[in-house]
């Protein structure tokens, strides 16, 4: 059964840079949307091994597996080869969980930027912001996504205070 509140758990106890993006953050954010995953957006390229070796320590007792390789790999650190580094798809113990280096509207910087703190007992981590998150969903426009925006565009207008 997915947890995305552990993986959650476990990427902020070993001090991984992330932003939770996607179905869960839509959730998150009130959506009544169910997703089986966790996506986030992270520094996760080849230069950013300092990052990466923290997913690692985060996940390796987690039996991380490459599940979108024709032949599901373990997560190894460091990576062998460029492939293992900037979209890195797993299937864990905790549930799947999708580390993307960039969402559809930007880099890790981007969603950094667009996103709030959200507390969690075992600390803080980032979330994209609802508009933002509306933007990529309707960016992807997959039938699902447009969806998911259409709620969290009612969402957002129920809890905007009225116009003057």
């Amino acid at each position: 059964m997915p947890e995305p509140g552990k993986l959650i758990a476990r990427l902020i106890e070993h001090d991984v840079e992330f932003v939770v993006v996607g179905g869960y953050a839509a959730t998150i954010h009130g959506a009544s949307y169910v997703t089986f995953d966790l996506d986030v957006c992270a520094p996760c390229s080849v230069g950013d091994i300092e990052n990466l070796r923290k997913l690692h320590a985060a996940l390796v007792d987690l039996h991380p597996l490459h599940r979108m390789s024709p032949f599901e790999r373990t997560f190894v650190f460091p990576p062998r080869n460029a492939e293992e580094t900037g979209n890195i798809y797993l299937r864990t113990d905790l549930g799947q969980l999708d580390v993307l280096g960039c969402i559809e509207l930007g880099d890790y910087g981007f969603a950094r930027e667009h996103s709030l703190p959200v507390r969690h007992a075992s600390g803080e981590y980032r979330l994209l912001d609802c508009r933002t998150l509306i933007r990529s969903k309707e960016t992807t426009a997959r039938p699902k996504d447009l969806l998911v925006a259409e709620q969290l565009r009612a969402i957002l207008e129920a809890t905007q205070p009225p116009h003057p």
